[in-house]
């Protein structure tokens, strides 16, 4: 019996070291991706500390394992390029991510972004969604997430109201899902 018994512990000790060893091997292979968060408010100034959006994606993705761009010698070489940093366009986001070697540059705006869709009980139930966001990769050269969004989220009758750092940690595991 013992003879039995020896072998089938010898595999499963064999089986459960190597799928130990090929978890530890692919989280440490994984690259990580830099990005510098663009101001989603108007008329705010560089530091950008009272831009909520911003600093909710800014820790989301930090927390989600990103390395964000908060530097202050490496923003002057972003404010050097003397453009509204405020809802860029593709070209704008390129340059930037040329100018400071980031891998994605995130971007949106933040405006009425009203719909009115049918369902359930309500015959038409405005749905605000006023949050722009973009996100730029650097080297597929295009723009992979672009989606309007809030802090509430909708599940038929019922809502969840989420704070700034839930939004932010929302998107970046939306991009980790991804493969980011």
């Amino acid at each position: 019996m013992k003879t039995k018994i020896v072998p089938l512990l010898f595999l499963l000790l064999l089986i459960s070291s190597s799928n130990y060893f090929s978890q530890t091997e692919s989280s440490s292979d994984k690259k990580i991706y830099s990005v510098i968060v663009m101001p989603f408010v108007s008329m705010e100034r560089y530091p950008y500390s009272t831009d909520l959006v911003r600093e909710g994606l800014m820790l989301g993705f930090y927390q989600r394992g990103f390395y964000v761009v908060m530097n202050d010698s490496i923003w002057a070489h972003v404010l050097e390029l003397d453009m509204p940093f405020y809802n860029i366009n593709d070209a704008m986001a390129d340059s930037i991510s040329k100018t400071i070697g980031v891998d994605l540059v995130v971007f949106g705006n933040i405006k009425d972004g009203t719909t009115m869709r049918e369902g359930g009980l309500y015959a038409n139930r405005p749905v605000s969604r006023p949050i722009l966001i973009k996100i730029f990769d650097a080297k597929k050269k295009k723009i992979i997430l672009h989606e309007r969004t809030d802090f509430i989220e909708y599940w038929g009758l019922f809502t969840k109201q989420n704070d700034i750092f839930d939004f932010g940690i929302k998107i970046a595991t939306k991009l980790s899902s991804m493969g980011y």
